[in-house]
């Protein structure tokens, strides 16, 4: 873990930044973490020095965020939340009262949290603990919980369900579709594209995505890359260019009108998205419960139908 607090970035300034980008203020942050708010500022100005970036333009009352903030808010707000979320289930919970779900931080974000309501209503009587993260939490064959893994082809066990096969295809903004005209899927390459250096199985790139038609590169394609799915979500979403997008995954962007797909050309792959249950699990009640609750939300997406 020496490794790890070394790459971080001291967590006060973290916590002060947050406050001040969701407040866009640095007088409400500080009465909010009950400081000063010299010391919001001093903690944000020690934070821009140790990344080397600027994360705020400072304005006569105004404060913005910059394109380097956006970024790092976007994975700070959903790192916090996502800790937030588990350190209050974790206090509240018995731990044999727990039923502990672990997957990706991508299937977290944009498939599971959106329906995770419909659940708990369904059956209040179970407590989920939702342990997304990137690698994965815990090792599924011993640990006793369910498990939801990007594997290809189906990963060993008793109880292994397919949820999703892999459909890749472009999306992008409403705007950044007004501002580039793109009639084929020859001319994706001729606009500012976004890349996924997320290194969770085999690479996907626009290189290896457009060779599936047929479309050779031979010079790396340029564009700004990100390390993981929530961020290149949201510069898409955001209009900064064209990425690859997941079906599944963005189907509620699509719906609602944040994404469109540009072009109709999908990409399909031997990877999906599988449940699995440990030997321990396929006793639990809960587990179960939880299985046959999922199978039906994955269904009704598949159908391109909510439940």
């Amino acid at each position: 873990m020496e490794s790890l607090r070394k790459s971080l970035p001291p967590a006060n300034s973290v916590i002060a930044f947050e406050a001040a980008a969701r407040h866009m203020n640095f007088t409400r942050a500080a009465e909010e973490l009950t400081v000063s708010q010299a010391a919001v500022s001093k903690s944000i100005q020690a934070l821009e020095a140790d990344l080397g970036v600027q994360l705020f333009e400072r304005r006569p009352r105004k404060l913005t965020l910059t394109q380097e903030g956006a970024k790092f808010y976007q994975a700070v707000s959903v790192s916090l939340r996502h800790l937030a979320q588990v350190t209050e289930e974790l206090r509240k919970t018995p731990g044999d009262a727990r039923l502990v779900v672990s997957t990706s931080m991508a299937f977290a974000s944009y498939w599971l949290l959106p329906r995770m309501a419909r659940f708990r209503s369904a059956h209040p009587e179970i407590d989920v603990v939702l342990l997304a993260s990137d690698p994965y939490y815990g090792d599924v064959s011993t640990a006793p919980q369910v498990a939801i893994r990007f594997h290809r082809p189906a990963p060993p066990g008793e109880d292994v369900r397919l949820l999703f096969s892999e459909e890749i295809f472009p999306v992008c903004s409403p705007d950044f579709l007004t501002r580039f005209e793109l009639p084929a899927i020859g001319d994706l390459a001729e606009v500012p594209l976004l890349h996924l250096d997320e290194p969770r199985h085999e690479p996907m790139s626009w290189s290896v995505w457009l060779a599936g038609f047929g479309i050779k590169t031979h010079d790396a394609l340029p564009g700004p890359h990100f390390p993981n799915f929530n961020e290149v979500m949201f510069a898409a979403e955001s209009g900064q260019g064209l990425s690859l997008g997941w079906r599944h995954l963005c189907d509620d962007a699509l719906r609602a009108g944040r994404l469109v797909r540009p072009v109709e050309e999908v990409l399909h792959t031997r990877w999906g998205y599988y449940l699995m249950l440990p030997a321990e699990a396929q006793r639990s009640e809960q587990a179960q419960a939880f299985a046959d609750w999922i199978e039906l939300e994955a269904n009704a997406s598949r159908a391109g139908a909510e439940t």
